[in-house]
């Protein structure tokens, strides 16, 4: 009945009472060490202490409860990262699609390009074959004047040779008729010639050298002939070179023909690509709505932008490109219209060489009518001569008739058959000149009519044909102008867009970015926060359960220490009561019969049994020598505090004495539990059972101090692990000093040497729950053991241990 309200006043006591009032500036700046106790190292102030414990646990669950739903959101952003990762891929593979789509339409501009610079390359070609056959044209229309003028001239001295000829013919047969009448006279005049013949003879030498002279000029005409007839031949080579231009200028016709036909094709080439642009317009106005659309999907995936900007600055260096190539072009036309008026000038130029050749033309005729003029007096003075010849003849034929009618037979057979020989050939010669001469008058005059023909309506018909390209062509290109005008305006808006936004999405990319960073950053940190929670729970857990294990195991051992102290206190008690020796003897016999009972087999602990009660004689006895022990025990205790105290702690200092358990101490109960764990799996009850010895009990009891006050230093660090107990171990190894007792030098050997095995064994977990506990109770650890498990443990053996050290109470 007395114990309830122990119990109830206990709890109650227990309660924390956290302080209303705050600390002052001054307490609050204070260091740590001077607020708390250099003893035995607790803080004073434990109250704020603990309310600010609470304070930080407060904080650290809203913490917990902000992360447990960090593993929903991973997923959540895992998912959203992984639809994310399958849009790129989708914008990457869509992407690709209109890089080869560029690329192809890039290579088809290219293969344009080459074909127009092709046909441009030909075009040249053709222009300078033109302009070369031009001018061979020119060059055979000049020579063919010069040809034609010259045939006329031979043909007008052919006309003049007939009529001479006819003249000669006429004079040869009034000479014949002279001749025939003449001849009777002559045959008259042969007789009275007899006496002249020796005067004939003479002339007739002399009229042989006249011969021989005139057989000396006849060669001289023949080679006049042969220089006429190498003139008639060249003509007639004129006349096949002349064949020739004809058929070159066939050629060049169909050569004309075939440019018509190429700059039709060009038209066609230049429509197609025409329609070609328009397509690629087309395109691009496609590809700006499917921009637009990127775009769209850009506000919602930020990630794509910088890509897409690459591609953008693609397409604009290949529209720039394009614009190059349409400037190329433009110059090109430009080239061309500088070429055309460059022909135009080439015409202008060889119509001033034709009236040129028609200025030389004249100045020819007039040198050609000189030369007649020359040609028919040198005519007149040789038949003047002839004539002077003739009537020399005439006047000598009466003088030569003697001599004639001689050789008048073979005269007349020569001159027959010389005769009738020059009068065939030279009628021969004669046809076959009239009939190539006709020949060629009929060629060239048909020739001439056919050129002087065509060549007006070939020039009217080029000169046409090119006003008709020159005007298409100066439509096109003021139309191409005008359409260039148009793209440059659009392109000079679609840049201004394209740079707006340009800049627009770089800045949403850069938010988003930002963002994005922060979101990564944020979840690196939750990760890494989860990953030490989880840590930090790992190692609690090992902890919990290390210490659930110690303080079970020194809930055991303060059971079977509270058990052996009350049995030495008996004990102690019989022996002051005893008196005599030999009452002495029977209790160290009794004592000695004391044997540790071990509840857990694996860890030893000391327990003190008294003898079984079989004799009555020596219960009796017992009890008899107990008396005068006490009175003898009472002695000694005075005599060994003060020694032992001078021998622990110096001659200056007071003897400690050891914490009593009150109602004021409950809370240290766990600190008395870690103290006597320290002891545990001792034989001390082999070692304090001789009388004799009567330091030992006193040595015992300061141990129990020493070690008692090691344990608190393990809560005077920062964190507890079974790592700690080294630096307790190393203490007890300082306070053994020269003036100890062999017993108590013993017991800390004894002591030493048992923790240290068992703190270094990583099976053994007492040890980890005595620090949990420890940790858990003192207030500046700063909430290390955040465990349920290790409050509830606490709370039970502090139950457990208040009922053990209320019975206690009275003996201490």
């Amino acid at each position: 009945m007395e114990e309830t309200p122990r119990e109830t006043a206990d709890k109650d006591e227990m309660e924390i009472h956290i302080p209303s009032y705050p600390l002052p500036l001054e307490i609050q700046q204070m260091d740590h060490s001077e607020k708390a106790c250099r003893y035995c190292g607790v803080s004073y102030l434990i109250l704020h202490e603990f309310q600010r414990l609470q304070e930080h646990l407060r904080e650290v669950e809203k913490e917990l409860e902000q992360e447990r739903g960090s593993g929903e959101r991973e997923r959540t952003l895992r998912e959203e990262l992984q639809e994310v990762y399958t849009h790129l891929e989708e914008l990457k593979a869509s992407v690709l699609q209109q890089e080869e789509t560029t690329r192809a339409l890039d290579l088809q501009l290219c293969v344009v390009t080459r074909e127009m610079e092709s046909v441009k390359a030909e075009k040249k070609t053709a222009i300078t074959e033109l302009e070369n056959e031009r001018t061979c044209r020119l060059h055979l229309r000049s020579r063919f004047v010069q040809q034609q003028w010259l045939l006329r001239e031979a043909l007008a001295l052919l006309h003049s040779s007939q009529a001479e000829m006819t003249t000669v013919k006429n004079q040869f047969t009034h000479f014949l008729e002279t001749w025939e009448n003449s001849k009777a006279l002559i045959q008259q005049s042969c007789i009275s010639a007899g006496a002249e013949c020796a005067r004939l003879k003479q002339q007739v030498v002399s009229l042989q050298v006249e011969l021989k002279r005139l057989q000396v000029e006849v060669p001289n005409m023949k080679s006049c002939l042969d220089a006429a007839e190498e003139q008639i031949l060249q003509l007639e080579n004129q006349v096949q070179t002349q064949k020739l231009l004809q058929n070159q200028n066939q050629e060049a016709q169909i050569l004309i023909q075939d440019l018509r036909e190429e700059v039709r094709t060009l038209k066609i080439d230049l429509q197609n690509s025409m329609h070609e642009q328009e397509h690629v317009k087309k395109l691009l106005e496609i590809k700006s709505v499917e921009k637009e659309d990127l775009q769209m999907l850009w506000s919602e995936q930020t990630a794509t932008t910088e890509r897409l900007s690459r591609d953008l600055r693609e397409k604009e260096e290949n529209w720039l490109s394009c614009q190059q190539r349409c400037k190329s072009m433009q110059e090109q036309l430009s080239a061309w219209q500088q070429k055309e008026e460059e022909v135009t000038r080439r015409l202008e130029w060889a119509e001033g060489e034709i009236k040129d050749l028609r200025v030389t033309r004249s100045t020819l005729l007039q040198e050609r009518e000189e030369l007649k003029r020359t040609h028919v007096g040198e005519l007149e003075k040789l038949e003047e001569s002839f004539r002077t010849r003739l009537k020399a003849a005439e006047e000598q034929s009466s003088k030569m008739e003697a001599f004639l009618q001689q050789k008048q037979a073979e005269q007349d057979k020569q001159l027959k058959q010389q005769e009738m020989e020059l009068r065939r050939e030279a009628d021969i010669e004669l046809d076959i000149q009239r009939q190539k001469n006709q020949e060629l008058f009929n060629k060239y005059q048909s020739e001439k009519q056919q050129l002087q023909n065509k060549i007006p309506a070939l020039i009217h018909s080029a000169v046409q044909e090119l006003h008709e390209e020159l005007a298409v062509l100066q439509e096109r290109i003021k139309e191409q102008e005008e359409e260039m005008k148009q793209f440059g305006e659009s392109a000079s808006q679609r840049q201004h867009q394209l740079l707006e936004e340009r800049r627009t999405g770089e800045a949403q990319l850069q938010s988003a970015l930002q963002e994005l960073q922060q979101k990564t950053q944020e979840l690196n940190q939750a990760q890494s926060n989860i990953q030490q929670l989880k840590e930090e729970r790992a190692t609690l857990q090992e902890e919990k359960s290390f210490l659930e294990e110690t303080v079970r195991r020194e809930c055991e051992e303060r059971e079977e220490l509270i058990a052996a102290l009350t049995l030495t206190k008996d004990q102690l008690l019989e022996l002051k009561h005893s008196k005599t020796k030999p009452n002495d003897t029977q209790t160290h016999t009794q004592l000695s019969r004391v044997r540790p009972t071990v509840k857990n087999p694996d860890l030893p602990f000391p327990r003190l049994n008294p003898s079984p009660p079989s004799h009555p004689q020596t219960r009796n006895h017992s009890s008899l020598s107990t008396q005068g022990t006490r009175q003898r025990l009472s002695e000694w205790n005075s005599c060994s505090m003060s020694r032992s105290s001078t021998s622990w702690h110096g001659s200056s200092l007071p003897t400690p004495t050891l914490p009593k358990i009150s109602k004021e101490r409950v809370t240290s109960v766990n600190d008395l539990c870690k103290s006597i764990t320290m002891v545990r799996g001792y034989h001390i009850v082999e070692m304090i059972a001789t009388p004799r010895e009567r330091w030992k009990c006193e040595d015992f009891i300061e141990t129990m101090r020493v070690l008692y006050n090691s344990t608190l230093c393990v809560s005077s660090d920062k964190s507890a692990t079974a790592g700690q107990i080294i630096p307790i171990l190393d203490k007890l190894k300082k306070k053994v000093e020269e003036e100890d007792s062999a017993f108590k030098r013993a017991i800390k050997e004894k002591i030493w040497t048992d923790l240290s095995p068992r703190n270094t064994d990583e099976r053994n977990y007492d040890i980890q729950q005595v620090l949990e506990e420890a940790t858990a109770l003192d207030i500046r650890f700063k909430i290390k053991v955040q465990d349920e498990a290790v409050w509830a443990r606490v709370e039970k053996k502090t139950v457990k241990t208040l009922f053990m050290v209320c019975s206690c109470v009275p003996l201490a």
